[in-house]
């Protein structure tokens, strides 16, 4: 599975049924020449009725491929009649070859804390029975977002490769914050939290920067409350002035308050 963000920056690295096809050395299979043809020698008749034939020698030539062995596998194309040999006519069913041009290679609260962002995941190889299918349970990364999720299988019939499927993974009440990437020490800017509820209910919420020695917030309106309806989204601003050099690391802590309404 891929993050679906990788894949808009990088579009076209999908695997699919073209780029298998077109690994393979011979693309294009169809019959050898006439004259690479050994036909045994003997009259030309036309019966009355053609005679169907579908053998291994026929399925070989039609894909290109000479056989060298010292069997007999062709099916005879002459009769004898009265010691003189003749040619057996025949009729090819075409209904039954493959046009390999269309081929196609046809899952009381514990706070956790979301740390496992990866750009790529699945990497896991599982067998499969006769039914062809195998559940495989998983633990979906932390980030917020959609996966596209591909599967091939190998067997002793060849490649199969399934279509791709979407899994979108998300939280049902969180906060983002919109930060700089860099700022200058003593430099002002304006620190953005966006909750997001996607409960089936409104909810009261509260907003809370965490006070530290590394900046200094405004004093009026650190803490917010504001009701937040089912589907929606609310960004709180505060006004914050960093007070020290390197790497700084902000909190804002958000949770659902009991409603007097």
């Amino acid at each position: 599975a891929v993050d679906q963000s990788v894949l808009i920056l990088k579009p076209g690295q999908r695997l699919d049924t073209d780029k298998v096809f077109n690994l393979l050395p011979v693309q294009s299979l169809s019959d050898y020449p006439y004259k690479a043809v050994d036909t045994p020698e003997c009259l030309e008749v036309r019966p009355r009725r053609a005679v169907s034939l579908d053998h291994v020698y026929d399925s070989l030539k039609n894909v290109g491929l000479k056989m060298v062995t010292n069997l007999i596998v062709r099916q005879p194309l002459c009769l004898k009649y009265r010691g003189i040999t003749y040619h057996k006519a025949f009729s090819s069913d075409t209904s039954r070859y493959i046009k390999y041009s269309e081929r196609k290679l046809s899952s009381p609260p514990v706070e956790t804390v979301r740390t496992f962002f990866p750009e790529t995941w699945i990497w896991q190889l599982s067998e499969v029975g006769d039914s062809g299918s195998a559940q495989v349970p998983v633990t979906v990364p932390d980030t917020i977002t959609s996966w596209e999720t591909e599967a091939f299988c190998l067997s002793s019939e060849g490649l199969g490769l399934a279509p791709p499927a979407q899994l979108t993974v998300f939280q049902p009440f969180f906060l983002e914050l919109s930060l700089p990437y860099s700022i200058i020490r003593g430099e002002i800017f304006e620190l953005k939290a966006t909750v997001f509820n996607y409960l089936s209910k409104c909810i009261m919420v509260k907003v809370t920067p965490a006070p530290s020695s590394d900046y200094t917030l405004k004093a009026s309106d650190v803490q917010y409350s504001s009701c937040l309806c089912a589907n929606g989204r609310k960004t709180f601003k505060w006004i914050l002035t960093p007070s020290v050099l390197g790497v700084l690391s902000i909190t804002v802590s958000a949770e659902a308050e009991a409603s007097q309404t």
